[in-house]
């Protein structure tokens, strides 16, 4: 008897302090988001429990109260009262529907996934096909306009009334 009544008593201080909430001593580095994964309550329970405001710093060593996971029971709401009789409200058809018939948009495919983003600084061989028939066509421009120009200079070339 002596044995059962200990442990109910311990039960019910047990009960008394979850309901009560939990003091939290806040460590060095510690944030307040932390905590409140910690505890599984949300961030703006433990700043109403302990009267901070949002932008409020913490620091190690200080105490905060930790409320309870369970929410407050809402007080009773009256029974909604049952709504006037009134004509039905009809929707008006989608526009989608007077442009394409139902048949027609069923047989659309499905829209293609998103391609998977590539990782910086990669490119594609479209791309260095791309970039290498750049610089050789302008490589190439150069190196005609150089030659042209060395020939003319030597005085060879098309003379004119020739």
């Amino acid at each position: 008897m002596k044995r059962s009544l200990i442990i109910f008593s311990l039960l019910a201080l047990a009960a008394a302090a979850l309901a009560a909430g939990t003091v939290h001593v806040v460590k060095r580095g510690e944030t307040i988001s932390a905590i409140s994964r910690r505890y599984h309550v949300p961030i703006a329970d433990i700043l109403a429990a302990n009267g901070l405001s949002r932008t409020a710093v913490i620091k190690a060593g200080q105490k905060l109260k930790i409320p309870s996971k369970t929410p407050a029971k809402p007080a009773a709401k009256p029974a909604p009262q049952p709504a006037p009789a009134a004509e039905p409200v009809v929707a008006p058809a989608p526009a989608m529907d007077t442009i394409m018939p139902e048949y027609v948009l069923d047989s659309l495919p499905a829209a293609a996934p998103a391609p998977a983003p590539r990782r910086p600084g990669r490119m594609s061989t479209k791309t260095k096909f791309f970039v290498l028939f750049v610089v050789q066509t302008i490589v190439s421009a150069l190196l005609a306009y150089v030659i042209a120009r060395w020939v003319v200079s030597q005085g060879g070339g098309y003379k004119r009334g020739s």
